[in-house]
């Protein structure tokens, strides 16, 4: 959780911690109900980012679904950090606008039935500069590991999206 100059900052770790679970019981999210989902330690980095710990990976994962729910109860700036899992795509067209990420992953769905419930939360250039070149290595980054996983593993042809790769 990214909390830097908020009250989170100022607050001790188990001030924090007891505002994030108050707000997490007394939501009215029937998924957050169930009293064993809540934060069970925190760790301070010196950079002030807070690192949260639950009893499980599942009670994380609704955490982290309904973060809109509870994390500016560590402050008003206060806001959780989800964890993204990339890969590097190489020879796409420098032609293909890598800034619009809907575009890519809608590309990516459709001619890939494997990442139907894939999300793509980011794509860019590896390079900050393509001008002049007719394909580059773009960056991809998806919510689960296991999509990441496929494009390496599975499905080393992302390239096989029409448009996007160069074909020449």
């Amino acid at each position: 959780m990214r909390s830097q100059n908020t009250q989170a900052s100022r607050a001790t770790r188990e001030q924090v911690m007891e505002q994030i679970n108050c707000a997490i019981q007394s939501s009215q999210n029937r998924s957050l109900s169930d009293p064993q989902v809540r934060i069970r330690a925190i760790k301070r980095h010196p950079s002030g980012d807070l690192a949260l710990y639950t009893e499980c990976k599942e009670h994380t994962e609704l955490l982290i679904q309904y973060r809109a729910e509870w994390e500016s109860s560590a402050g008003p700036k206060a806001r959780v950090v989800v964890p993204t899992f990339g890969v590097l795509v190489h020879g796409i067209s420098t032609e293909v606008e890598v800034s619009n990420t809907a575009d890519i992953e809608n590309r990516i769905k459709r001619d890939n039935l494997s990442y139907h419930e894939a999300q793509v939360t980011y794509t860019g250039w590896l390079k900050k500069d393509v001008t002049g070149k007719r394909a580059s290595t773009m960056v991809v980054e998806f919510d689960k590991p296991q999509h990441a996983d496929w494009a390496i593993e599975v499905h080393p042809g992302i390239c096989d999206t029409p448009g996007l790769c160069d074909s020449t």
